[in-house]
């Protein structure tokens, strides 16, 4: 492997970063987070991370992801109004991965970035861009 490959990358086979995101297409964060797991599960990066705070594969986030903004959703139709989730861009990713979005594209989300969704009959629906900067920039221009 060439020097400065990133670790994710060389560990699942690919020989620069630049094949692994050509190669990987949308499935770019749910192969990179599946590389962490792998990493972490034989504990390559030698942490002394007990179990409980080691990574999780693609599965258990898009799982875990699903099943709490469903449950935050379901709460939040009974009484109406908006909802703000914060969470990581990677998990983000890994529940618009499960989605029939035309538009993800699997690419990572900026910091500050914001994807609007709506629960309707037991369905998310995008309402805008993926990982839309329009607040943080509204914001940074004040």
């Amino acid at each position: 492997m060439a020097k400065n490959v990133p670790e994710i990358s060389a560990y699942l086979g690919y020989s620069s970063m630049e094949e692994f995101q050509t190669k990987a297409g949308k499935r770019l964060q749910n192969e990179m987070q599946d590389g962490y797991y792998g990493l972490d599960k034989e504990n390559k990066l030698n942490t002394t991370l007990p179990d409980a705070y080691r990574a999780e594969s693609s599965q258990t986030v898009e799982k875990r992801m699903t099943a709490a903004l469903k449950a935050i959703a379901k709460k939040q139709q009974k009484k109406g109004g908006n909802v703000l989730v914060v969470s990581s861009g990677m998990s983000i990713n890994l529940f618009l991965s499960t989605q029939d979005y035309p538009q993800y594209e699997g690419t990572g989300l900026a910091n500050d970035s914001v994807t609007k969704l709506t629960y309707r009959n037991g369905k998310f629906k995008l309402s805008g861009e993926i990982g839309s900067l329009e607040y943080y920039n509204a914001g940074k221009n004040k």
